[in-house]
Formats: C-alpha cells, structure tokens, sequence
C-alpha cells in the first residue's frame, strides 16, 4: 500500500507497520513513537516504489499497469531519467563535433 503516511489514522498506520515489518502493535507504536527519521515509514516509501516499478516494468500490457500515486512516481522519474540521458548523449555529441572542428 502506497500513501501520505501523515494523512493516516495513526491505528490504520500502526496496522501498515506491523503488516510490513512482521510485529505487534506495541512495538510498532514504540517504533514510530521513537524514530525522529521516521525509518519505518521511509522504508515503506522505499518499498511502495520498488513494487510500483516492479508492476509497470512486469506488466504485459497498459491494462495490467495499476493506477496508483506510486506508479505515477515511477513514471515521472523514469521520464526525467530519460531526459537527463538525451540531455548527456547531446552535450558529449556536440563536445565531439566541436572537438572535431578544433583540428
């Protein structure tokens, strides 16, 4: 499950922490209590993106690509890696040809 963690009733997100760390109530709720990084849920972040790109690289088909604000993440970066990549392929081709020209 993917989220605004803050926005969650904290009961809703004690159950999200036990589910994805395997533990009791007690100790999530002592977990989140304690963590002013908020590893807990960083790592749930992490992991709602990881399954996010896992389905849309996986999926066979536009239909099978769930809707959801964590694919949508996925999407974004990968088009701003992308960008980022022309963006470098350009510049080296244009250091080759002024290179060239410098001879």
């Amino acid at each position: 499950m993917e989220g605004d963690y803050s926005q969650m009733p904290f009961e809703w997100l004690v159950s999200r922490v036990c589910e994805e760390f395997h533990c009791l109530p007690s100790q999530a709720v002592k977990e989140l209590m304690d963590d002013p990084l908020q590893m807990a849920t960083e790592i749930m972040s992490l992991r709602s993106y990881a399954d996010a790109k896992d389905a849309l690289y996986n999926a066979k088909s536009p239909e099978e690509v769930p809707d959801s604000k964590a694919v949508d993440q996925v999407m974004r970066i990968q088009a701003e890696l992308m960008k980022q990549e022309k963006q470098e392929q350009e510049r080296q081709k244009k250091e080759r040809q002024d290179g060239g020209n410098n001879s």
